[in-house]
């Protein structure tokens, strides 16, 4: 922010060196200046406003840049959940013996179309909250498939702000998290509400996802 903040105000200067610069070719006008000082003056203003334009692209683009490297952060933060998942998927594999095989069949599914749907979200982040609310949903009940918890009940949500945008990527992450802390059990941990996604713990603490896509502790 304070090198868009720097740029801004040096565009503002080449701006302003402009505005000044054509004050003076009024100025000089009026006092009989030479063709070629006037052609100077041109020149210099000239070059001023592509100086603001470029500064401006500039500054557009290093937003862009922002906005791109807090993307990553975020996938670098899903990739370590997803990294969790996996490796519970492994351990549950490693003692097939243990588990019944239908509900290890259904686990490789749940969990095949889980990592789909976080490849798509990883793609395209934003939606509403209605498709993230089906993602979500899947990866809590694949969620639960891996650490054996009883089946969970589909949740029925308020169409109320079912078409509000919000950050799938960080849905997903929070899902997967609260799982791996046994911050959750198998009802659904995420209700909607005019500013956002409240996720309910299990130890009575709350997380909220704002549809600004800020996460914080409550």
């Amino acid at each position: 922010m304070k090198v868009l903040a720097c740029l801004g105000a040096v565009s503002v200067v080449a701006w302003t060196a402009g505005v000044v610069l054509g004050r003076a070719r009024a100025t000089q006008r009026h006092a009989n200046v030479s063709p070629s000082e006037l052609k100077n003056l041109q020149g210099r203003m000239l070059h001023a406003r592509n100086m603001g334009m470029r500064l401006q692209e500039l500054a557009s683009n290093q937003q862009r840049l922002q906005a791109e490297q807090a993307h990553l952060r975020l996938l670098q933060d899903l990739k370590d959940e997803v990294q969790w998942l996996l490796s519970q998927v492994e351990s549950t594999l490693a003692e097939h013996h243990k588990h019944d095989p239908d509900r290890l069949e259904d686990m490789l599914d749940a969990t095949g179309k889980a990592l789909r749907l976080v490849l798509d979200a990883g793609r395209q982040p934003m939606t509403t909250w209605q498709r993230a609310q089906a993602t979500v949903a899947h990866l809590h009940k694949t969620l639960c498939l891996i650490r054996n918890l009883p089946t969970p009940t589909p949740s029925i949500e308020c169409k109320q702000n079912a078409e509000s945008h919000i950050n799938q990527v960080v849905l997903i992450q929070l899902m997967i998290e609260l799982h791996r802390l046994g911050l959750t059990d198998e009802f659904f941990p995420f209700v909607g509400h005019d500013s956002g996604i409240t996720a309910r713990l299990s130890d009575g603490a709350q997380r909220s996802v704002a549809w600004s896509q800020d996460v914080r502790e409550d």
